[in-house]
């Protein structure tokens, strides 16, 4: 019975593999439709899967936030399998989500595995959904099921993959690098068809962007979809969704400002400085915030028990976190008036330059620097956000008593752009095109 078992669902997990039996699969699938049908195709998922070669064998991870396009990308890495020669019946897709544990996981690796000699490929969709994943990659690659292999598993949950990897030390292959993510895109992807305004309000988030473009706003249904994304990743954890609604708004109040998690779990009636933490590990390994974290500049080293900053990792997250567990018939116009408000626009414009820095740092942290004065971001190099008119650069003579004497500092402006010594001022808009 356990055989039959197992032969039933390799077969439904291969009826999943229009490729196999029709040359024009690409017409018929649904993500590629989807993506055929958006008023402007996002560059991101793409361009990543062009820069994963598809030798040698291993098993390689996405990583990225929910709704951000993996399940395309999965698609459009099987479209350049085949268009380099790959025969079609060596490429294996599976949802993850739609079987009920690892083993069944495991016993569909093994049956596709299994029953190819030559280099295959098999792609895993949010794997993360299932329960202890690990465990069937694991099984899977000590039987040498997996050695003629290249596997790309896509999840939306950082600390569950980096939990897995770490249990599997030599069975991911000779490969480098072997994690990858997939983000929302960066303004400098849309640069052409949404002015900066714009993008403050929609963000990257592909539904966003597409339903923006047709329409001229974002939908209700939108930020629902991102937010039920957010509810559920707690909700996985046995956290309240009461206390979810309390955190965010307290966060969407204090962005680009440090805060204590002892005055969080305070103020928005967690119970305990640990549950408090507890809700926002889950936040950050599901790419909903980036923590920024207090720094000495040029140590490179964070201070674990100073104030942490907390930024959403997407403008769209942004309005989000300010309406969250309202009624969102409304966010659209909410989001419109907010950017009116020359403080909120200003913490707005901050959390956009912390994606653009966690963009281009991957998994290295944001840091911040507060004294008497404060310094937005500070690593290689220093960045302040001052997002006004007119902004003089003596303002910021004080800086040479704070950083190290070789450490540029960038001020990002509205529309003043200068330079004095190792001291710029540019235009947010610029910043974010240039090359990083």
């Amino acid at each position: 019975m356990l055989e039959i078992k197992h032969y039933i669902a390799y077969i439904n997990s291969m009826i999943k593999q229009n490729w196999k039996n029709n040359p024009l699969w690409e017409m018929s699938d649904p993500k590629l439709g989807q993506l055929r049908a958006l008023p402007l195709v996002l560059p991101h998922t793409g361009r990543l899967a062009r820069s994963i070669p598809l030798e040698p064998s291993g098993i390689l991870f996405v990583l990225g936030p929910r709704q951000a396009g993996k399940s395309t990308f999965l698609r459009q890495y099987v479209q350049k399998a085949i268009a380099e020669g790959l025969a079609v019946e060596r490429i294996g897709l599976i949802e993850a989500e739609s079987l009920e544990s690892r083993h069944d996981l495991y016993s569909e690796m093994v049956d596709f595995c299994s029953s190819r000699n030559e280099y295959h490929l098999l792609l895993i969709d949010e794997i993360t959904a299932l329960d202890k994943w690990w465990l069937a990659l694991k099984l899977a690659a000590d039987e040498g099921a997996l050695s003629n292999s290249l596997l790309i598993c896509t999840g939306s949950s950082s600390q569950d993959l980096a939990e897995g990897a770490d249990l599997l030390p030599g069975r991911r292959g000779r490969r480098y690098p072997l994690n990858f993510e997939l983000l929302p895109v960066a303004y400098a992807d849309v640069a052409n068809h949404l002015s900066l305004e714009e993008f403050l309000l929609t963000g990257g988030f592909p539904w966003a962007v597409a339903e923006y473009l047709r329409s001229g706003a974002v939908p209700p249904f939108v930020y629902e979809l991102y937010a039920a994304w957010i509810q559920g990743a707690q909700v996985k954890r046995s956290h309240s969704a009461k206390n979810l609604d309390s955190l965010l708004h307290y966060l969407s109040n204090r962005t680009g400002t440090g805060v204590s998690v002892a005055g969080m779990a305070r103020d928005c009636g967690i119970g305990s400085n640990h549950t408090a933490e507890a809700y926002l590990r889950v936040m950050e390994t599901n790419y909903i915030v980036m923590p920024c974290h207090w720094s000495e500049p040029g140590s490179g080293v964070s201070a674990p028990r100073k104030n942490r900053k907390f930024y959403p990792f997407d403008p769209l997250l942004y309005h989000l976190f300010h309406d969250f567990g309202r009624s969102l018939d409304s966010a659209w116009l909410n989001a419109r008036q907010r950017i009116q408000d020359s403080q909120r626009l200003g913490a707005l414009v901050e959390s956009l330059v912390a994606s653009e820095l966690r963009r281009s740092l991957a998994m290295v942290p944001l840091r911040y620097f507060q004294g008497r004065k404060e310094i937005d971001f500070v690593g290689e190099s220093a960045i302040e956000v001052k997002y006004q008119n007119r902004v003089s650069l003596d303002e910021f003579a004080w800086v040479s008593k704070v950083l190290p004497k070789d450490m540029p500092l960038t001020i990002i402006t509205r529309q003043t752009r200068s330079r004095k010594g190792a001291i710029r001022a540019v235009p947010l808009r610029d910043w974010l095109l240039e090359d990083r």
